[in-house]
């Protein structure tokens, strides 16, 4: 009886563990979760930066077409054009789903 209390008490921790983890999704789903902390997976199709410094990793398609948007305020020097996930809370800008990335653990580069 102790084994089997001991083996449920350690799966309840793995599983509040995994409650932490931010849920994965493509950037094709990203107008799908609003308002949600996600991370989101994509191909990166663009980064441009607006003559304010303002930095747009677009995802899917390039812009005004793409599937999603990282934000980057001016100032910061996040850019990559390769396979990366984007961490935090989705919000839309113009129609479009966006995370605004204030930190760089915010962009994992994929393998």
């Amino acid at each position: 009886m102790r084994a089997l209390f001991a083996i449920l008490v350690l799966l309840l921790c793995l599983i509040a563990k995994r409650a932490d983890d931010p849920l994965v999704i493509k950037d094709s789903e990203a107008v799908q979760y609003v308002g949600k902390n996600v991370e989101v997976r994509g191909l990166v199709v663009t980064v441009t930066t607006s003559p304010f410094g303002t930095t747009f990793i677009n995802f899917g398609r390039e812009y005004p077409n793409q599937t999603f948007a990282g934000f980057i305020a001016a100032g910061s020097k996040i850019a990559t054009d390769e396979w990366i996930a984007v961490t935090g809370k989705i919000e839309l800008h113009q129609g479009k789903p966006e995370i605004k990335v204030t930190s760089t653990d915010q962009i994992k580069l994929m393998q």
